[in-house]
């Protein structure tokens, strides 16, 4: 098992532990208390990252998010961002959302899933679709996204 499967498993099995304590299951301000469980640190394909996995539950769906951020470096080469990405989501009706925080670049994927069959949804935030290597992804302005 690769450091990245790892990660996989060990940080979605935690995130579905923690639905009923995640926003808006639970407060804003108790989600912020409870982050620390949600991410690790790793390295992958010789980057050091930081990962964080959260599923939230919502009336008619599931969304899933992954943040990825370069520990020490400003950004992220964008193969080791999908790579990622799909291990965690899958590949079909991601959202991509790319904000700069503390001088790095912090990399939001997205996925909402239907909450009786499990299918993904496609996203109804006004996105445009981009490919990157026969992966159809939509990037979202962080400007049209409400971080709290």
């Amino acid at each position: 098992m690769t450091n990245l499967d790892k990660c996989v498993k060990e940080l979605k099995a935690i995130g579905k532990y923690l639905i009923p304590y995640t926003f808006p299951m639970a407060s804003l301000e108790f989600e912020k208390d409870i982050k620390i469980l949600k991410q690790t640190e790793v390295t992958i394909d010789g980057y050091d990252v930081i990962l964080s996995y959260s599923k939230a539950d919502y009336e008619d769906s599931f969304s899933e998010i992954l943040q990825i951020q370069p520990q020490y470096y400003p950004f992220l080469p964008f193969n080791l961002l999908c790579k990622i990405a799909v291990r965690f989501l899958g590949d079909k009706n991601l959202s991509l959302i790319e904000v700069i925080k503390d001088k790095k670049k912090l990399y939001c994927w997205i996925l909402q899933t239907d909450k009786f069959d499990g299918s993904p949804i496609e996203p109804e935030s006004k996105s445009s679709v981009k490919i990157y290597q026969n992966m159809k992804y939509y990037s979202i302005n962080p400007d049209e996204v409400n971080f709290y």
